[in-house]
């Protein structure tokens, strides 16, 4: 289990739940998008479960979930779009997420931070989606250049997510100002466990 403060091990317990929650949804809505694939609103349901999984996984700072997530959410916006329709080999690789996030959560508790093997359901993603190698390299830079715009820490952040009630109980999707605001607490609870570091360890975590 990962080492947390009370106050982060209460976030972490809620994301576990939440994300179970979601889980259970998303296999459900699979299951019957393949028998209605021309459902807009399955789509959309499976959209915003994997975009809230993404979003809180971001938050905890789980980035191979947060990766995993974001390219079955692009699947999910083009066939939202109608760029794409639904077929059994996209049900299936959906799924095939479905339970990579299952084993990524375990992980997790397992305290093993080791790579997944998931690229060949990524390749299968992005051939479905149709992208082409030069938007796989654009959308990888793009990728990087979000990682250094993360909103900087705000004092007082983590009080206003833990605060929150809607935040700590879970809801079916967070609005984009509500990822902002945990984000800004992660970063705030970044920022607070850099400085109680020594000296020479925050400089080692630098390099």
């Amino acid at each position: 289990m990962p080492q947390f403060d009370e106050e982060m091990m209460e976030i972490f317990e809620g994301f576990l739940v939440e994300t179970q929650e979601l889980l259970d949804n998303i296999s459900q809505d699979l299951m019957d998008l393949e028998g209605d694939p021309e459902n807009l609103e399955l789509i959309n349901q499976l959209f915003r479960g994997f975009h809230t999984i993404k979003g809180t996984s971001s938050f905890m700072g789980f980035d191979y979930i947060t990766s995993l997530t974001h390219e079955a959410e692009d699947l999910l916006n083009k066939l939202r779009k109608s760029e794409i329709t639904t077929n059994a080999e996209i049900t299936d690789v959906l799924l095939e997420v479905h339970d990579w996030i299952i084993d990524l959560v375990d992980r997790i508790k397992d305290d093993d931070d080791s790579e997944p093997a998931y690229q060949v359901t990524i390749q299968t993603i992005r051939r479905l989606r149709g992208d082409t190698s030069e938007h796989i390299v654009a959308k990888e830079e793009e990728k990087e250049v979000k990682k250094d715009t993360s909103p900087p820490p705000t004092e007082g952040a983590l009080d206003s997510v833990l605060t929150d009630s809607e935040l700590i109980s879970g809801s079916d999707e967070f609005t984009d100002d509500e990822l902002l605001q945990i984000q800004a607490a992660f970063a705030e609870v970044n920022a607070g466990f850099s400085s109680d570091l020594p000296s020479d360890e925050q400089g080692a975590e630098a390099t």
